[in-house]
């Protein structure tokens, strides 16, 4: 499993093209925590056998996050829109995009992989294999 530090990294380089002007040490600290915050799910594998890459680093978190996140910030009387404004809506969204690349797809490449459809199904998927390009060979 990449380091945290990987994961901080390229969140960081995910947020600095996604956030343009937006970006600041506040939308930073933002993004590192969203980046950051599925490492508890190692201290939840004290009391649940088998947690870790489990309840924090799964794709139904993104799936059922991005709907939500959608109708919260285009209906009327958006809370997130109402208090932070544009930047707020921006910063959410990127948050949501490093969560679901730079965390959880970053883990799915490691040799463990995670449980992606958790808690539906606890199996963990991995993505292996090799890119091979060829000029010659069709």
């Amino acid at each position: 499993m990449p380091s945290s530090v990987v994961h901080a990294a390229l969140a960081l380089l995910l947020a600095v093209g996604l956030l343009g002007r937006y970006y600041d040490r506040r939308a930073l600290v933002v993004v590192l925590a969203i980046v950051l915050l599925p490492e508890v799910d190692t201290a939840i594998g004290w009391v649940m056998a088998g947690a870790h890459r489990t309840v924090l680093h799964t794709m139904m978190l993104s799936v059922v996050a991005t709907p939500l996140l959608y109708w919260e910030t285009t209906r009327d009387g958006s809370s997130i829109r109402g208090r932070w404004g544009e930047r707020g809506v921006r910063i959410a969204w990127v948050g949501l995009f490093v969560h679901t690349f730079a965390r959880v797809a970053l883990d799915w490449s490691h040799l463990a992989g995670i449980n992606v459809f958790w808690p539906f199904t606890d199996r963990f998927y991995t993505l292996d294999g090799e890119l091979y390009l060829s000029a010659t060979e069709g």
